[in-house]
């Protein structure tokens, strides 16, 4: 997907719906203390719900791989994910919204200096680009010409990913934060909006970017079955094939350090902080479990016990 800096293939954008969140909300805090008792661990590795414990720990806490995105027909909680959410003091997931600047996250997804698809762009790429957007996700060329051109690429692929999934689909994060909120739980963020779109723009430049979208587009058979797979690999569970599913593509390994391996890093001592203060359900994309540098061997590194658990 990337060549060094440089987006190179189309695919980069489905595999970011593993790994970044698109929305969330807020509630309000409860100082509620509840008993925590540890499940016995699985023998197997295939689940998305790991159980955190030891490391002088008063409570486990939770690990859960979601992703951000899907159809509503393919949505499924089970129920000890939400018996242990219901347990838990917090839920923390990648971006805090309490504080969000709505302005600078509005600024952040335009490009710069008055700029618009054009001057990124050939004739012809751009023709492309307007057609399928008129054609095949209904977008009136008055708006495109006035809006849509002004975004940077990723945005316009995001719309073009919903497509995939048609037009009823949930949010995990979303569902999940309705649970905590019922019962007045804490809602956390890892990083804020601004953050997560830093790590896109660093990724590679617009230029390339925007190529990547063009292929994307010239693609689409490929990217729609691409997307199948990956949902497919998460709902088996093996959060250990979803992470190598990922870094598998070519070009993406040249981005495995910014948008999984740092990003993680970042997170631990915040993810550890969490957890020191009640027990804590952490939901994060799923592609971020797996890999020697995922969240689950760094916990461990660190000194927890870190279980699979069953989801039902």
């Amino acid at each position: 997907m990337f060549c060094k800096t440089a987006i190179r293939s189309s695919k980069l954008f489905v595999a970011l719906i593993i790994v970044l969140v698109s929305s969330c909300k807020t509630a309000q805090p409860t100082n509620e203390s509840v008993k925590v008792e540890l499940d016995q661990p699985l023998d197997t590795d295939k689940t998305l719900l790991w159980q955190v414990s030891g490391n002088d720990l008063s409570s486990p806490s939770y690990l859960f791989g979601s992703i951000h995105v899907i159809s509503a027909e393919d949505f499924e909680v089970g129920e000890n994910v939400v018996k242990k959410l219901n347990q838990s003091k917090r839920l923390v997931i990648e971006m805090d919204l309490d504080n969000v600047n709505s302005l600078a996250v509005a600024n952040a997804s335009i490009l710069p200096d008055n700029k618009t698809v054009k001057d990124y762009l050939n004739d012809e790429d751009y023709l492309t680009l307007e057609t399928f957007f008129a054609e095949e996700l209904g977008t009136p060329l008055s708006l495109f010409k006035t809006a849509y051109a002004r975004l940077k690429p990723f945005f316009l692929q995001q719309m073009i990913y919903v497509r995939y999934l048609g037009n009823n689909t949930s949010s995990y994060e979303v569902e999940l934060m309705d649970l905590i909120k019922e019962k007045n739980g804490e809602i956390a963020g890892l990083e804020t909006l601004e953050e997560q779109l830093s790590f896109i723009d660093k990724m590679s430049s617009l230029e390339d970017q925007y190529q990547s979208l063009i292929k994307a587009i010239h693609e689409d058979d490929e990217q729609k079955k691409f997307l199948d797979t990956l949902i497919m690999t998460y709902q088996s569970k093996d959060i250990q094939k979803l992470y190598e599913m990922t870094i598998s593509q070519e070009d993406f390994k040249d981005i495995t350090n910014t948008l999984l391996d740092q990003r993680n890093l970042n997170w631990i001592p915040k993810i550890e902080s969490f957890m020191h203060k009640g027990t804590s359900f952490i939901a994060v994309g799923a592609g971020h479990l797996g890999g020697p540098i995922g969240l689950i061997s760094l916990l461990r590194k660190e000194g927890y016990k870190v279980e699979p658990i069953s989801m039902d």
